[in-house]
């Protein structure tokens, strides 16, 4: 399959460009940070509006609230799954623990970690857990927001680490490494095909499958895993 890079690169300002692709994208030589959107992700509504609060936010352009005016509580997955699918790219994914940061009884985002597992770098009664998914209600930044949601949790259960997963398409993990996350490693892309009603379907890489009717295959580019000793 002929590999495309971006089909389109549009300069938003000196330090940042936005390329759309639809198969795989090449390695660009590009000096300024980039943000790569799928093109499949613009013909759904709900991503389509993050995609633009998303770019809006790479400008400062978003509301900006102050996690120390917010309120920090425990929520149920009920709650977390409807601002999830909302509000975050990727949507809800199974999480054993959900908090939410409220400001002025509203709720403005939600963090939610996976339970506690056992690994050898840590001591034999210590666990690793997860942060899977950190958003922010759309067309709103909190200052401080993650810090004071991964604060909440290490105070409640104690972990030996908090491991993260970064998709390098529309992130580089600086804000992660700020406060303490350091690189442990990063995956490959993730193959999958796109059908013709431009919904996704993973697959293992050469999977033969009808390239006809819109299907076709693309690829992101990978994640990086990020790790904060606690």
């Amino acid at each position: 399959m002929e590999e495309l890079a971006a089909h389109t690169l549009y300069r938003i300002n000196k330090h940042i460009l936005i390329g759309f692709f639809k198969y795989k994208r090449s390695e660009l030589h590009i000096t300024a940070k980039c943000i790569f959107i799928p093109i499949d992700f613009l013909f759904h509504a709900n991503t389509f509006t993050i995609l633009q609060h998303l770019i809006l936010s790479k400008l400062k352009q978003n509301q900006q609230v102050y996690a120390r005016l917010c309120n920090i509580e425990a929520i149920d997955k009920k709650t977390a799954t409807a601002f999830l699918v909302a509000h975050h790219l990727l949507g809800y994914a199974n999480a054993a623990y959900c908090y939410g940061l409220y400001f002025e009884q509203e709720l403005l985002a939600v963090a939610s970690f996976s339970k506690g597992r056992k690994m050898n770098r840590l001591a034999a009664k210590k666990r690793s857990f997860e942060l899977v998914r950190f958003a922010c209600k759309t067309g709103v930044g909190i200052s401080g927001g993650l810090s004071k949601c991964l604060n909440a949790f290490i105070k409640d259960k104690q972990p030996g680490d908090v491991m993260t997963y970064i998709d390098k398409q529309f992130y580089d993990g600086s804000g992660f490494t700020k406060i303490g996350f350091t690189l442990h490693s990063e995956t490959l892309p993730q193959h999958f095909w796109v059908d013709s009603h431009y919904k996704r379907q993973f697959v293992k890489l050469n999977s033969p499958i009808e390239m006809n009717n819109g299907i076709y295959q693309c690829a992101n580019l990978g994640n990086i895993k990020l790790v904060l000793s606690c």
